[in-house]
Parts: structure tokens; sequence; C-alpha cells
């Protein structure tokens, strides 16, 4: 059963019953982990560790990049999947962060970072879109309070000087990502695994496809996500 099914047609009471199993399960792996009360996270730790279906066709990976780590579900299972590899998990919300702490503290292969993946270094803001703790959008407007880091620095901190899988879900921050300076990062990256936000920016998914042609990128869609793979 796919994540849609599961949420169609499975009463919310077993839902919430399965999730609690689950988590007990994998507690038995990562002592730390946790759901929050009254947040997102019963749903990203499902996406994140009971459905995800993602594959990574890629030999020697040494370093991931999980830009929008959130609290560290999809970084716990990159950790758990490519125990050799160096996984940057890069989350600005405060309050999330101190969760991806928590829950990769026993990690040893984890790098985490409390700051927006952005194209260069500033200052910026978060804004509540108010859909829940997954939705913090980075702004150049407000209070511009929040570090920023590129992935070109990313890159120089990488073990092979390359982030073979870079995880992009930055609630439509990925459009800044993919507008300026790729040039000096893109040419480093050998996968992407992206969630497009056209419901915040409507010319989202233009902008990032425009920097990946498919004579050097194939693509395919599994879920929400667009997936990119270097063929050149």
């Amino acid at each position: 059963m796919n994540i849609k099914s599961f949420r169609k047609y499975t009463p919310r009471p077993l839902i919430t019953a399965g999730t609690k199993l689950a988590l007990s399960f994998y507690q038995r792996i990562w002592p730390e982990l946790s759901i929050r009360e009254e947040t997102t996270d019963a749903v990203v730790f499902r996406d994140n560790l009971l459905f995800n279906r993602i594959k990574i066709p890629l030999q020697n990976v040494k370093c991931i990049v999980d830009a929008g780590a959130y609290v560290g579900y999809q970084t716990l299972y990159f950790s758990k999947k490519f125990p050799h590899a160096t996984i940057f998990a890069i989350e600005p919300e405060v309050s999330n962060y101190k969760q991806l702490i928590k829950h990769t503290s026993s990690v040893t292969n984890v790098v985490t970072i409390n700051a927006a993946v952005w194209s260069t270094k500033e200052l910026v803001s978060l804004k509540n879109r108010n859909t829940g703790n997954w939705g913090f959008t980075v702004t150049n407007e407000g209070d511009r309070d929040t570090k920023t880091v590129t992935l070109h620095e990313i890159i120089k901190q990488s073990p092979n000087g390359v982030i073979d899988v870079l995880k992009i879900d930055i609630e439509g921050a990925e459009r800044e990502l993919f507008l300026h300076k790729t040039e000096e990062w893109l040419p480093n990256v050998r996968m992407i695994i992206a969630e497009l936000h056209d419901r915040i920016y409507p010319d989202c998914s233009k902008v990032v496809f425009s920097k990946l042609p498919s004579n050097e990128w194939e693509h395919y869609k599994q879920g929400e996500k667009d997936i990119f793979i270097r063929i050149t």
C-alpha cells in the first residue's frame, strides 16, 4: 500500500495505533526518537520511515545533504541505509532543529546545521505559513535573524568533494537556490531528490528544470518527489 492509499482507506484510529507501534519499533534502533503531539511530525514520520520508497541507484555514496531536514526522520533513514556516508542535515527552524539534534544524538555519521540553505551567505527571515511545523518559508522580508549556508560550503566539507545525494524540501527556497550561483555547486552533485513548491512560487518548477536539462539529467517522478540523476 502506498501512502496515499493508506491515508484514504485506513481509519484514523488505526493510523494512530499503527504509528505508535512503528515508533516503538524504531526506538529500538534510535532510543531518542519521538513524535511531538499536535504537530506534523506523525505525517512526516510515516512518509520518511514507513513509506519511504525512494531508490538511490548510486554506488560509492560518501556524502548526502538533507536540506530541510525537519526533525531528522529522513536523515535517520539515510544514516541507516548509508552507514559509511557523511550526512549533512540542515534545518533553519529552531524547535525543529532541537528535535533534529535529539533524534540524531546517537548517530555518528550525521552533521547537523542550524541554517537555511540559500544561494548566498546572508541573514534571512523565516515566515510561518501556518501550515504546521513543516511550513516555514525563507524570505528576505521582516526580521532577518536566520543564518544561511550554501551548498558550495557543504561541498568543501564533503569527504569526496561531491554531494552524491541532495535531498531538497525547503518550502519554495529551491527557487532561490537554483536561480543564482548554481555553477558553484551543481556540477558536483550526482543525484537530486526534490519536492517542488509551485503552490508557494508558481514558477518554482520552471526555474529548477531550467538548470537540469534532459541531456544531462534523467528525470522521473516518485510520489510528490522529482528525482534527477546525472547522466553526463
